[in-house]
């Protein structure tokens, strides 16, 4: 009779523990995902956007990180081909059903993470892991934010072999840095510059470890070939977003975020707010912890993720660079707890660790299994847009101006040119020859700059001179004539 080994009795629970982790956060995310008639959250719909052109006109409509459109679009085609569902359901279908069961795969590279810095008890491996798909910023990033999710789970891969790569440099590992490295840069704008960042401090801490003259310039070599190959990358997939990290290293610290919650705006949700302040905490404790012991397990490493979440939680951000990248500390704050963990020579210390990240991952799955989810379209919402369709011209000269959100429904419905406010300027009366602003009157979801907290997207102002041509329940219908003065 064969012998079964005490260790693959415990890996296989390990094993079952990881899929069934997985298995609950694809389940949420699915309950999620499919709550609301339409796909949920306020830019949902623009995923369907860029798949459906993708499909019908073999091109993204928006110059775009296309990994994801490109997976998504292709797997939609599978059930068209099969005269299963037309494109509209297939995309949706599809688009809902890769949210919730890909990004989840992350619990498998965060868990090979913390199981290199946490020694002993599996509990604590598997609990500390588990924050990287049951955390309420994982579930909050559903519908409308894809491209994030997915680059959370190259994020978490490319930490774990560049935590390898600190502890053996190898083919298989510079390998692996360099396909999630690419990976990112393919699917996310906010995660490659933090991936830019990543990379380029790691190779920066770990020659600077070293005193040599030759090193100190290879440093500058590598890091400056790095940084010059990932502004190529994002010139060369999307001209308009290489513009904006121009203005974003122009302007990070312009009106820091901390002004505004002093002057108590709501530009931050309260879950943001937490996030920050847990974040900021665990790095101040690692940072005087390495500083007590100096000599640390995998030291180089814990400072590149302290230095990376003091980034990416600073209260001295700019607004706009904030919110994006707030929602990416995650990927720090679990080798941070990892570490402090195992730091800690007390018992019942640890145990009050352990009793903390399950009772957080509790209140997260608690809060986002019983939290209302909102989408901007429901059946009345799109019936009402359809009747403005007899009313706008389908010609490509034609734009509707419409609130954040709105806008990339708008031009999924009736496939007309859209844009929001902030977006417009001058020029746009000169290149379209009807340009129409769209003002929704109820049944507006709870959208804002702060997710569903605080004040709501404000529908766009009505320039001087515009005729209301049309009104019904849901929505006013104007044609601007004339270039405003403003």
């Amino acid at each position: 009779m064969p012998v079964i080994s005490e260790s693959k009795i415990l890996f296989n629970k390990e094993v079952f523990s990881l899929l069934s982790l997985y298995i609950i956060s694809a389940l949420i995310r699915l309950k999620i995902n499919f709550s609301t008639e339409f796909i949920g959250g306020n830019n949902g719909a623009y995923y369907l956007l860029l798949n459906r052109t993708l499909i019908e006109n073999g091109t993204l409509v928006y110059k775009e990180f296309p990994l994801l459109f490109y997976l998504q679009s292709y797997i939609a085609l599978i059930p068209i081909k099969l005269n299963l569902l037309n494109v509209s359901q297939s995309i949706d279908f599809v688009s809902r059903v890769f949210d919730s069961i890909v990004p989840p795969l992350s619990i498998f590279p965060a868990y090979l993470l913390v199981n290199k810095i946490i020694k002993q008890n599996k509990l604590a491996k598997i609990s500390v892991a588990s924050l990287s798909v049951l955390h309420f910023t994982f579930f909050i990033l559903i519908s409308d934010f894809q491209k994030n999710s997915l680059g959370l789970l190259w994020l978490f891969w490319l930490l774990y072999f560049l935590l390898e790569l600190n502890n053996n440099v190898n083919k298989k590992n510079i390998f692996g840095a360099i396909i999630f490295f690419v990976l990112i840069g393919l699917t996310h704008f906010g995660c490659f510059g933090v991936a830019v960042s990543i990379v380029v401090l790691n190779i920066i801490i770990k020659f600077l470890d070293n005193k040599s003259p030759l090193k100190l310039v290879k440093i500058f070599l590598i890091a400056s070939l790095t940084i010059t190959l990932s502004f190529a990358i994002v010139y060369l997939i999307s001209p308009w977003r290489y513009e904006s990290l121009i203005e974003i290293i122009k302007t990070i610290f312009n009106k820091p975020i901390i002004l505004k919650v002093l002057n108590k705006e709501p530009v931050l949700s309260p879950l943001d707010l937490f996030q920050i302040f847990v974040v900021n905490t665990l790095a101040v404790i690692s940072l005087l912890v390495i500083i007590k012991k100096k000599n640390v397990e995998h030291k180089n490493y814990l400072l590149l993720m302290i230095i990376i979440s003091f980034v990416l939680s600073s209260p001295l951000l700019n607004i706009e660079i904030a919110q994006r990248l707030y929602f990416i500390s995650l990927i720090t704050m679990i080798p941070l707890i990892a570490f402090l963990y195992e730091q800690i020579d007390s018992l019942v210390l640890k145990k009050v660790v352990i009793v903390l990240v399950l009772a957080l991952i509790f209140f997260s799955v608690l809060f986002n299994v019983t939290r209302p989810v909102y989408s901007n379209m429901n059946k009345k919402i799109y019936d009402k847009v359809l009747d403005l369709r007899s009313h706008i011209p389908m010609e490509k000269r034609t734009l509707i101006v419409a609130r954040h959100g709105l806008e990339y429904w708008l031009k999924w419905i009736l496939r007309n040119d859209t844009i929001r406010e902030e977006d417009l300027t001058s020029i746009y009366w000169r290149w379209y020859k009807n340009i129409y602003f769209v003002h929704q009157k109820k049944d507006k979801p709870p959208f804002g700059p702060a997710g569903i907290f605080g004040k709501q997207f404000s529908e766009p102002a009505i320039p001087e001179n515009s005729k209301l041509i049309y009104s019904n329940d849901y929505f006013d219908l104007y044609k601007s004539n004339t270039l405003p003065i403003d």
